[in-house]
This record gives structure tokens, sequence and C-alpha cells, in this order.
């Protein structure tokens, strides 16, 4: 809702000096601060003269709005000639701005917002926006005394008016000359700053160089320590389990138990031994993670069976849940099941009865398993908790002085799980027990540089009805060969394409929204972009397809259809034959280390060759240079388009050369056209590898179908 103030005809120079008044004095009835009164008062001022010299006059009407928020807002009407490019002008761009645009530009800086409406002939409506302070209130008794004031009028005269422009400019003026000498002062503090930086930076990075020294001379010595002790503990475990055993002959009654504690010690410092050398890796950054696919169920049983033995305790329990319901992980099993042996093994050192439970579920919406060990053990001060994850941390009580450890396992497996993007937490309360649990991604991906690939098959499934997902996705998840991640919010599907870089994103809904079509159109800017299967109602096929879906299928959809449809997608595609048509070798060989050995290249350096290369091999597709010796590159995709042996290769066009719209248009029938100077960065390389996969893709299937 708005409330009219004032209002000011234009109709010669007296009037825009009024305008101006006019505004500063709103401006401060209504509470703006002096340099507020004088932005608004600026701009009003100028847009005013610009009405009154190029279109002959106008109105300035002065108004309140309550709604969104108080703000001040004041309309320059004119009936001129328009503006004939209003884009153009808010822009700033050079072409568009005379002395009118220059205008408004400058007032656009002084107030909050600008808006021009203008229609060629029939004028223009320059509306500014000023917020008004915080804190104050559009109230009736506010706005009648501000009429009452407008009413009353001003008694500044023009010669006034001068003045005080003059006035505010001499302001301005000593303000920007000491912000001046203050940027003169700021620049010398900087510099001295500078200084001091650089000087800590060639310290710090002595520092850094010490520490990767240390850090090699640390896994060198574990390493060797892991070579040289481990000989000696095997030993003297093979030797204990044989004299334990009778293999040799049966130990004498008192003998029994040196032996066994011999056997034990040896075992506590193996478990050392690893547990350092893991420790000295990950401190070095060079502990690598083997993704692969498994059943968590796998790892459960691998748990049952290793301390089914060693527990031997009557009165605690070991159970170990049942987790079939877990999809299939593609990450390092071994890790996993490291973390959770840590977690088994603390609880029965500091369980004396009840049980120690060890379990599992999945978090569907963050596609997240997490594991859990609980137990009805000692449990854990508050105070205490905050240190279980540290290096070498042992809590004071008198069961530790009993248990013996080196205060590595926890924070191990706080590492372990960060490597593979999970967490580690722990619940508990004194005297009941504790749960120690582990959530990570189903789906490990590797961190940017880390020289790890992303997993090369992975789909995400975005169904919005809970039947289809269970009955048909879910079991295709649980394929070891496929990575399947099936989610039923929206905002989770888009999380999960940006971590995983799906190869395929599946998007099953009944309904698609504007949001759903907005984000599968951005897609199309994703590098590796997807392959996108939409599933949803018949008439929705064409605008899918539109928008760069490259499979449609309707609702519902068959178990076995989409089980051969994801693997045909995410097998790995036949090798594609490459000519590629360039005299530069540099060129070539940039281009031969992005094709990859996988495929096959064949090279032509002339245009006249790589079309004699085309006819006789028949490339899946061609890489074509436009600045050749002889036969120009435009030539030579003219003549492979004429040609019905060629014409259905697709080509790509890669140039250094600057292109003008007649040269683009000629280029139509090019599948791509890619810029020769960036052809090693990541999205040109993203661009061609894409285009690869898709011929690869074509071909596979016309095989099929033949």
């Amino acid at each position: 809702m708005s409330h009219s103030l004032l209002v000011v005809e234009l109709r010669g120079d007296i009037d825009v000096v009024r305008a101006r008044q006019r505004a500063r004095q709103i401006a401060e009835l209504l509470g703006l601060d002096a340099h507020d009164q004088t932005r608004v008062s600026a701009a009003v001022s100028e847009l005013a003269r610009n009405a009154f010299q190029h279109a002959h006059g106008g109105t300035v009407r002065y108004l309140v709005e309550a709604e969104p928020a108080p703000r001040l807002v004041v309309k320059i009407v004119d009936k001129g000639p328009g503006i004939a490019d209003v884009r153009a002008v808010l822009e700033g761009r050079a072409d568009a701005l005379g002395r009118s645009g220059l205008g408004l530009v400058g007032a656009r800086r002084l107030v909050d917002d600008v808006t021009i409406e203008s229609v060629r002939g029939e004028g223009t409506t320059v509306t500014c926006y000023k917020a008004l302070p915080r804190g104050f209130e559009l109230t009736k008794a506010a706005l009648d005394r501000v009429t009452t004031e407008l009413v009353r009028g001003t008694d500044e005269s023009p010669l006034e008016e001068l003045r005080r422009q003059n006035q505010e400019l001499l302001r301005a003026i000593e303000a920007l000359r000491t912000r001046d000498d203050q940027m003169q002062l700021l620049n010398r503090e900087l510099d001295e700053t500078n200084r001091g930086v650089m000087t800590l930076y060639a310290e710090l990075e002595d520092k850094a160089d010490s520490i990767r020294r240390s850090a090699e001379v640390k896994v060198r010595f574990f390493s060797h320590m892991n070579h040289e002790v481990r000989t000696p503990i095997n030993a003297i475990l093979g030797l204990s389990e044989i004299l334990l055993d009778g293999t040799i002959a049966s130990p004498l009654p008192e003998q029994e138990k040196p032996l066994a504690l011999i056997r034990k010690s040896a075992q506590q410092l193996s478990q050392l031994v690893d547990d350092l050398l893991d420790y000295a890796k990950l401190e070095a950054g060079k502990m690598i993670v083997r993704a692969e696919p498994f059943s968590l169920s796998d790892v459960f049983a691998g748990l049952r069976g290793m301390f089914r033995p060693l527990h031997t305790r009557e009165e605690v329990a070991l159970v170990v849940d049942d987790v079939d319901h877990v999809p299939i992980l593609r990450t390092d099993e071994g890790k996993v099941s490291q973390i959770l042996r840590n977690f088994v093994s603390n609880a029965l050192k500091f369980t004396d009865k009840g049980e120690v439970r060890v379990t599992a579920s999945y978090d569907a919406e963050h596609d997240e398993v997490i594991a859990c060990v609980i137990d009805t053990g000692l449990g854990i001060a508050p105070q205490h908790r905050q240190l279980l994850f540290s290096d070498f941390t042992q809590i004071d009580n008198d069961r530790q002085k009993r248990v013996k450890g080196t205060g590595l396992g926890l924070s191990l497996s706080r590492s372990l799980a960060e490597l593979l993007g999970g967490t580690v937490s722990c619940e508990s309360e004194l005297g009941k027990g504790s749960t120690f649990s582990v959530r990570i991604p189903r789906l490990y991906v590797a961190k940017a540089g880390s020289g790890e690939e992303h997993p090369p098959s992975a789909v995400v499934v975005y169904c919005d009805h809970p039947q289809q997902a269970t009955d048909v996705y879910r079991v295709t998840a649980d394929d070891r060969d496929l990575d399947v991640a099936v989610v039923r919010d929206p905002v989770v599907a888009s999380r999960l394409v940006e971590r995983l870089r799906p190869s395929v994103l599946v998007w099953d809904a009944a309904r698609l929204d504007s949001a759903a079509w907005d984000y599968l159109a951005s897609l199309s800017e994703l590098r590796p972009r997807p392959h996108v299967m939409v599933v949803s109602a018949p008439e929705n096929e064409d605008r899918a397809r539109g928008l760069g879906a490259r499979d449609f299928a309707p609702q519902p959809v068959s178990r076995e259809w989409l089980f051969a449809r994801l693997r045909a997608l995410t097998t790995a595609p036949v090798p594609v034959k490459a000519l590629v048509i360039d005299d530069d070798e540099i060129a070539r060989y940039l281009l031969r280390a992005v094709i990859g050995t996988h495929h096959v290249m064949v090279e032509a350096t002339t245009g006249e060759d790589g079309l004699r290369e085309a006819r006789t091999q028949r490339p899946g597709v061609v890489f074509l240079d436009l600045d050749l010796p002889g036969m120009s590159g435009f030539d030579v995709l003219d003549a492979l388009k004429q040609d019905p042996l060629t014409r259905d290769i697709p080509v790509v066009v890669q140039t250094s050369l600057r292109l003008t719209t007649a040269d683009r248009e000629r280029l139509r029938s090019a599948t791509a056209v890619l810029d020769k100077e960036g052809s090693n960065q990541p999205d040109t390389v993203s661009m061609i590898r894409t285009i690869l996969r898709d011929v690869a893709r074509s071909t596979a299937e016309m095989e099929n179908r033949a």
C-alpha cells in the first residue's frame, strides 16, 4: 500500500530546483540522515533535469510505501520520445549512453533501486526507491506530520539551493581528501604487512617442508618396523600355537598358562604394530581407499567368526544382527571392518555383563549406512567423551588399569571414517553402557586431486512414489555391478548428483512441476553430463527430450527392462575409431591423450587425406581443424556432409580461428565447435569424452538391433 505525499509539475528550470528541494525536505522529514538526503535530492534533480530537457516537462510524484518494507518512492513521469533500449541503459553499455543515459546510471548509484518503463513515442516513467531508517513507523500521525510540513512549503530560494549544493560539494571534496589520506596510510601499512606476511610464508614453507620430511621418515620407520618386528612376532605366535596345540608334544599343565600369556602378548603386540603403521600412513596421506562392492552382511559374518573364539566370557553375549535390509555398499570393505573391529573390541573390554550388539541401518534419504556397536558396559562420563577419539587417549579408571591398549583404536577409527567421507560418534550414560556409531556414504567418492576415480557406474534414482521405489529400484540397487542410489527427496537427489557425478540419472515422477523442469534443464551444464532417463506420464515425453533427456519411459517401468537398460548404460563402451584431421602435431598429441588408449585414433594432416581416410576407415567420429594446408576445414566439413558414405559421421570442429557469424552458419552441421586453445581444459576434455561415450553407446545400440 502506498501513500502520496506531493506532486511537482516540471514546466521550467525553476521547477527542477523545486523538485530537488522537495526531495531533500521529504527525506529529512522521513528520518533519513544528511548523506542520504543529499543522495536522494541529487538523484531526483538529475532525473527531473532529464525529463525537462529531453521531454520538455513532466511530473515528479513523491510517495511512501509500507510493504514489503517502509521506503520512499519517487516517480518521474514524462511524455517525451521514450528510450530506445532500456536494458542497454540499465546495463551501462557505452553505445546506449547519451547524456540522459549517464544521468540514469548515476541516479542508480545514489538510491537503492531504479526501474524504467518506456514506450517509444509515448514517454518514460522512472521510479526511484530508498529504504527508510530501521525502526521508522509509517503511522497515520507520522504521515500527517509530513503532509503538514509539506503544505507549509519551503522558504529557500533557488540561490539558497545553489549555495547548499556548493556546501555539499565542498563537504564531499573534503571527505574524498580525508579518504585519500586514509588510503595512503592504509597502503603503507599494507606494504609493511605484506613484507611481514612474505617472511611468515617463507617460515611456514620451511616448517611445512620439515613436516613433510618428518612424515616421510615416520612412514619409512614404521614400514621398516612393520617388516622387522612383525617377523619375530609371527614366529612367536606360530611357535606358541604349535606348543599349545600339542603338534610336537603336549605341554605340561604348568606350561599351558605361560604359553597362553605369550600368545596373548604377541597378539597384542601385532595389533599395536598394525595400528601404528595405519596411523603413520594416515598422517602422511598415503592411505589408499580400495572401493569395491560388498554386502555389510558379509562384514558382520566376518566379525561374528572373528570374535566368537576370542570371546569366552559367558556373562557377556555378543549379538550380531541380521542386516540383509542394508543395500550393497561400494567403499573400502577392509576399512569398514577395521572400524567395527575396534568398536567391538573396546566394547568387550569394558563390558562385565549383559551384551554387546552389532547392528546397522540405512538412511535412504542421504544414501548413507549407519553401523552401531551397543554395549551394556561401564559407560563414559560426559567430560571424557570429547577425548575418546583423540590420539593415544585412555580414560583413567580402575578398569583401564587392567586393560592393556595404546589408545589408538578409536582415533584410528575416526580417521578411517573421515577418509571414507563419514563420521564417528559416541552416545553413553555412565553405568548403563555406550553406543559407538560410524556413518559413511554408501558409495565412496574420491576427493578432488586424490588421484582416485569416481565410481564408474554410479546411478542416482529419484522416485516420488514409495511402492515403485521398493519394488523396482531397490532390487536393482542390490546388484553388485551397479552403484544405484535411490532417494525420494528431490533436494537430496540433486545433492547426490553433485557429489557422485553419476553416469546415469533416473527421474521417476508422476507429476513434473516447474522446479523439476528447471532442474532437468540445468543438468546440461553439469560436467560430466549424466545420461538422463525420465520416467513419467506419456504427455511429458516431448518436453523431457527437449530438455536433454536421452531416454523416456512411461510409468510404470518393468524391473527387467530397467535392469537391462542400466546395465547397457553403465557397461564399458565399445572402442570408438576417431579420425583426427589436423596438421599440428602437438594438437594431435594432446587430443590423443584426451581420447585415451581405449579408443582407436587415425590421423590425417591435410583435408584431402582426411576425406580419403573418412571414406575408407568409416570412423565413429571426426575431429576437424579448420586451418589446414590446401583444402580448408570448412570445405572438408561440406564434403563430409555431402557424401552418403560419411554424412552421418559426427564431426567435432576444433579451431583457434576467430569465427564470424557467417563462419558459424557454415559450421551448423558440426556436432560441436570447440576452442582449440582450451583443448586441455576440464570442460573441453569432459565434452570430448561425453561425445565419445555417446558415439560408443550409439554404436552398441546399432549392433544390438542388427
